[in-house]
């Protein structure tokens, strides 16, 4: 299966690399970008990898997973975007979560850029799914799964 590649003006979202496996292992190891993910823990390097693997099993199997985000201007590797399938949330499993984990470096502008992509994708399949018939029978709820952070004033 081709995986796709999306371009935005500030950022590439693209398959994985065998040269990501490093920077993303910095990237989850951090515990301000893990504060709001699973447990808040920092992920070691073999659970950076793991993490990998899974989300390429994601997208052979389902057709969908998380992308690897590049700055377009200096080709930085700045974390991940996309989708996860979980079946261990009750009441709303299976669900499909978008996701995003970016690295303190990305600028806010890149975050967004990001962020706006992936659900961009989530509105267009969910689009899809109502032109295959799907409506009935598929739905597409949103449920946040961890709390926000509280913004300072």
């Amino acid at each position: 299966m081709d995986l796709p590649t999306i371009t935005t003006p500030r950022v590439l979202l693209r398959p994985w690399e065998a040269g990501d496996l490093a920077p993303y292992a910095k990237v989850c190891a951090d515990r301000e970008v893990m504060k709001f993910i699973a447990d808040g823990a920092p992920m070691s390097l073999e659970m950076t990898r793991l993490e990998i693997e899974k989300t390429n099993a994601s997208w052979r199997k389902w057709h969908y997973g998380a992308f690897a985000v590049e700055c377009r201007t200096s080709g930085a590797f700045l974390g991940s975007v996309g989708f996860a399938r979980h079946d261990f949330f009750p009441g709303v499993s299976p669900c499909v979560e978008i996701g995003w984990r970016l690295s303190r470096v990305a600028t806010t502008s890149y975050c967004w850029a990001a962020r706006s992509k992936a659900a961009s994708c989530a509105r267009m399949e969910a689009r899809s799914m109502r032109g295959a018939g799907l409506s009935g029978s598929a739905r597409m709820t949103l449920t946040p799964l961890a709390p926000r952070p509280r913004l300072k004033r």
